[in-house]
């Protein structure tokens, strides 16, 4: 969020009429024309065909402009201060610039007329072009600020950088091509601070087993390639305590990413030959058993048409390879009260398993609402196990009731309320959690905002054991009206028990995003 925009909310929150006659002033009369061409980074060939919008009217942004329409929408003498001008240009800016577009002719020229007069920012954006390089990525619109002179024409030039293709195939170990394997493209990036590789594309195999990823941005990208479900001995296979399956593997025949081969991608690059033949290995069985200390709920949801709630238990990869997960198996149905499990065909590697029980109504998170109103709520129950010795046999996994977080919020040892926001965000979520309503859930929890008192106090409630991270955004008023977001650090912590009570005292710093520590939480 800019600066210009904190500082804009926190006027209007306090609109008067003179701030309203102020805005009028500030608003140019007159319209004018902005005429500019699009061409590749570092040369003169013209991009045609790139759709080109104003993103803001009268020198409002579209934010600016929707948080205008709802404080006048709340009615009052605001919305009688309001001069008509103002509306229209804040009606044209919330539509963010769609009613001022154009698009590149095969010269690449553009023009769009009866543009207010004032600063605007003009967007190009098309599929497969990017931004020049700024703070080490390409983004994938490119934004221009321009000023605009009541009846006169504003020239401009806006440049764009191709994006590169990467083609190859995917082969078994005995070199034969493999059909409908998925190709994963991947990035170095940041997770709550971790870095891990993240997904830019995934694509499939034709049936000759070739790929094509295209439209991929300038940068080092890594290539990994997944056989098909049935191909990993999932799809009927016999259970067995071991045999040899198909894994996922990076290029050039790797399947740790730290040994794979990092691809360089440069502007307009169509790279070919980057063939992946897949690599085998042993693979084991995980097994044991599912007790619960919590009472086990209705397993049928309500209403008239209520449907089973089944209990489960999920295996989820801890891996930092950023590889999106085809093991259709790693769920497992249990009983409402648990019971035995077992995994077939598991990789080594390390893992979490993730057990879940129906909770009785106000006893745990539902899919879709925190604890005190979900109607479908869970328990859950979790262990961490590495299975890279071989088999693991008779686990335990108890699903207790969960913690209830409490503590205290402090700026520079003062309690905080105002404008604050605090979140615990689970530290090793998994996007790939193959089970819906187990994904749901850590969903619930990380969008969950905790009310805070007055003395800075707050509860997370019912948190499954695991391990999160606090995170804490304050958007102060004082804030914006110094031009700067502030975001604060909480210091390290832990909870235990059935009530953890934690104090978190930090100190502020402005600008940036999100700061968080890392927490775990173990139900007693």
């Amino acid at each position: 969020m800019t600066r210009r925009l904190l500082f804009f909310f926190s006027l209007i929150a306090f609109a008067t009429p003179q701030f309203i006659s102020q805005i009028a002033q500030q608003q140019p009369q007159g319209f004018g024309t902005i005429r500019g061409t699009i061409v590749r980074e570092g040369t003169t060939e013209p991009i045609p065909d790139v759709p080109v919008s104003i993103t803001g009217r009268g020198g409002m942004t579209a934010q600016e402009a929707q948080a205008l329409l709802t404080a006048v929408g709340r009615g009052g003498a605001l919305g009688a201060n309001v001069p008509a001008e103002v509306l229209q240009n804040a009606h044209e800016a919330a539509k963010g610039g769609q009613a001022l577009s154009a698009v590149s002719d095969r010269d690449g020229q553009f023009t769009i007329t009866n543009v207010p007069a004032g600063q605007q920012t003009v967007r190009a954006q098309l599929e497969g072009y990017f931004m020049p390089m700024a703070n080490g990525t390409y983004p994938p619109s490119v934004p221009q600020q321009v000023n605009v002179t009541a009846g006169q024409t504003t020239n401009l030039r806006i440049s764009m950088v191709a994006g590169g293709t990467i083609t190859g195939r995917v082969l078994d170990p005995a070199g034969k091509p493999i059909s409908e394997a998925s190709v994963q493209v991947l990035q170095q990036g940041y997770e709550n601070g971790v870095q891990r590789l993240q997904l830019a594309d995934l694509k499939q195999t034709d049936d000759r087993g070739e790929y094509r990823l295209y439209r991929l941005a300038p940068g080092e990208y890594y290539v990994a390639a997944s056989p098909r479900p049935a191909l990993l001995g999932l799809g009927g296979s016999p259970p067995t305590n071991s045999q040899e399956a198909q894994v996922s593997t990076f290029y050039p025949g790797v399947t740790e990413p730290s040994s794979a081969t990092r691809i360089r991608l440069r502007p307009g690059d169509d790279l070919g030959g980057i063939d992946i033949q897949l690599r085998t290995t042993t693979v084991g069985k995980v097994s044991g058993r599912v007790t619960t200390t919590a009472p086990v709920g209705p397993i049928v949801g309500q209403g008239p048409r209520g449907q089973a709630r089944n209990a489960g238990i999920v295996l989820v990869s801890t891996s930092t390879n950023g590889l999106m997960s085809f093991d259709v198996a790693n769920a497992v149905t249990l009983n409402p009260d648990g019971g035995t499990f077992e995994f077939q065909n598991v990789a080594p590697g390390t893992y979490d398993l993730i057990a879940r029980l129906p909770a009785m109504r106000g006893g745990g998170w539902g899919p879709q609402a925190p604890p005190d109103v979900a109607t479908g709520p869970w328990v859950f129950g979790r262990t961490s196990i590495d299975t890279r010795s071989g088999n693991l046999e008779n686990i335990a996994i108890v699903v207790r009731p969960g913690v209830d977080v409490k503590g205290r919020l402090l700026l520079d040892g003062k309690p905080i309320r105002a404008n604050a926001r605090i979140t615990l965000l689970p530290d090793n979520a998994n996007p790939q959690i193959g089970d819906q309503q187990t994904s749901l859930v850590f969903n619930q929890i990380r969008q969950y905002a905790a009310p805070i008192a007055d003395d800075g106090a707050f509860t997370i409630p019912q948190i499954p054991e695991g391990r999160y991270r606090f995170q804490v955004v304050l958007n102060a008023t004082a804030a914006a009206a110094r031009g700067a977001a502030s975001a604060v650090r909480p210091a390290q912590t832990a909870c235990s028990g059935p009530t953890s009570r934690r104090r978190i005292s930090s100190a502020s710093s402005k600008g940036g995003g999100p700061l968080g520590a890392s927490s775990r939480c173990f139900p007693s």
